[in-house]
């Protein structure tokens, strides 16, 4: 009895801190100056924007001459801009919605909202992260789990802005619990859901799609033996395919250019098109946020970027851990 009470109660810290870190300076941005106006009159206390990113995503949910089949930008998927834009409609029938970023008061109320979905994810995050520990390890994994999240550095950073990393590491981790439900119990159903989230995943980020891989080799796995007879019946079994065909779908519900004008996603001309950001990542175009990586090693350096997510000293538990899962 004591166990499960001392459980209980680290679990809700960690949840209150966790949430407490994530909603702190959510109203990041706001100012006590008056820009000045011409003619002279008394104006709105200034807003500042930071994140190009978070201004470019609520920008595109503004966007007037919004369409499924152009979308206001590729160069991430328009999942979270679709999302955006939903709980904005809402917010302006209840009266507190906002409709330019020129307005300060207006930006504000935009932001506010913006940020509160994206805190609200992250929060999603450290619940996924805490159920999954506990259900396919023990209770102290899923508190040390939960406690890693809580604290790291780049998720309480990515929850203050509303960029798509939010929604991406949200629908990542429920992609990754839904097919190891799908695993488990070998339904049909669990396996499409683990597609349907997949898909989703991919409508925020293309990479998305990767946690196909993850779906698959779980699946092949479960054959128990390594050879070949038996991984291709596994292969070939209808489950994995309809996985891959409710993923495929789901993002093309969300993302119907991909297949009706598929040219859009290596348009160039802005930096908001997809195809400008593989030029700037292959370094054909330099900007100011890519001049710290020109004299870097390739690949070798990101392994730098894990120290600053979540510190040193879980970059060095990642990478032991990493070790013994190989070695299982």
């Amino acid at each position: 009895m004591m166990r499960d009470t001392l459980y209980t109660l680290l679990v809700a810290v960690l949840l209150l801190i966790g949430s407490g870190l994530r909603f702190a300076g959510l109203t990041r941005g706001d100012a006590d100056l008056v820009p000045p106006t011409s003619p002279p009159a008394t104006g709105s206390p200034a807003f500042f924007r930071f994140h190009p990113d978070e201004e470019m995503v609520i920008r595109a949910a503004l966007s007037p001459d919004f369409d499924l089949l152009k979308p206001p930008l590729t160069v991430y998927g328009v999942l979270p801009v679709y999302t955006l834009r939903g709980v904005l409609a809402l917010a302006e029938l209840g009266g507190w919605g906002g409709t330019s970023l020129e307005d300060p008061d207006s930006a504000r109320h935009l932001y506010y909202i913006a940020r509160t979905l994206a805190v609200l994810c992250s929060c999603g995050i450290l619940l996924l992260v805490w159920r999954i520990g506990g259900l396919y390890f023990d209770r102290p994994a899923a508190v040390l789990g939960l406690a890693i999240v809580a604290f790291a550095p780049g998720a309480i950073q990515q929850a203050h802005f509303f960029i798509v990393d939010g929604f991406f590491v949200l629908l990542s981790v429920a992609a990754i619990q839904a097919s190891l439900a799908a695993l488990k119990s070998g339904s049909r159903r669990s396996y499409i859901l683990a597609g349907v989230l997949i898909g989703a995943t991919a409508a925020v980020r293309l990479n998305g799609l990767l946690l196909g891989l993850v779906l698959l080799a779980g699946h092949l796995a479960m054959a128990g033996q390594l050879e070949w007879p038996a991984l291709r019946r596994r292969l070939f079994q209808p489950e994995l395919w309809v996985a891959g065909g409710a993923a495929l779908l789901a993002l093309l519900l969300v993302e119907p250019y991909l297949m009706a004008d598929p040219q859009l996603l290596w348009r160039a001309e802005a930096t908001t098109d997809f195809g400008l950001a593989i030029k700037v990542l292959r370094g054909e175009i330099l900007q100011p946020w890519t001049l710290v990586d020109v004299h870097t090693i390739p690949y070798l350096d990101h392994w730098r970027l894990w120290s600053l997510i979540t510190g040193w000293h879980c970059t060095f538990l990642f990478l032991l851990a990493t070790a013994y899962v190989l070695r299982k």
